[in-house]
């Protein structure tokens, strides 16, 4: 009886926090990394389904996984929006914008989370790691670690029921 009682509570723990976080990631404005001045929120893309990933320049995974999301941005445009949120200071964030440009990622959405509030309120541990948000804003699944582009485009249709 006393187990199921823990168990019960450390359920109602993680389902509160689990709320407190998608909460706050709604209310949490990121700047572009391209453009400053400029700021999203999560709820700016209701209506869409929406990966948002999380990476930093110093990672080859997420360097590899990032042209695959381009893509999967470019197949689904209509439906989907890809939000990639770099944690970075000082010059580390240059060295990612030069690299974006060189590569040529013109079709995801960067934004800059130089505090890592964004990465802590969806308890990020590694990078990279995507979450996948079907068009209500629900958390439908989360990725971690690079993957190929037929789980990534997979997933997106089964999102999008296609």
């Amino acid at each position: 009886m006393k187990k199921r009682f823990l168990s019960f509570l450390w359920t109602l723990l993680f389902v509160a926090l689990t709320f407190n976080s998608l909460a706050f990631a709604e209310d949490l404005k990121l700047p572009s990394l391209f453009e400053p001045e400029k700021s999203f929120s999560f709820t700016d893309f209701k209506g869409k389904v929406v990966l948002l990933n999380f990476w930093t320049i110093r990672c080859p995974y997420c360097r590899m996984e990032l042209p695959v999301l381009n893509k999967a941005q470019d197949a689904f445009s209509e439906d989907v929006r890809v939000i990639s949120v770099l944690f970075a200071r000082g010059n580390d964030i240059e060295e990612a914008k030069d690299w974006i440009r060189r590569n040529k990622l013109d079709s995801i959405l960067f934004l800059l989370d130089a505090e890592g509030k964004l990465f802590e309120e969806f308890g990020v541990m590694g990078v990279p790691y995507t979450v996948f948000f079907d068009k209500e804003g629900k958390k439908v699944t989360q990725l971690s670690g690079a993957f190929p582009e037929s789980i990534i485009f997979s997933l997106i249709q089964k999102i999008l029921g296609k």
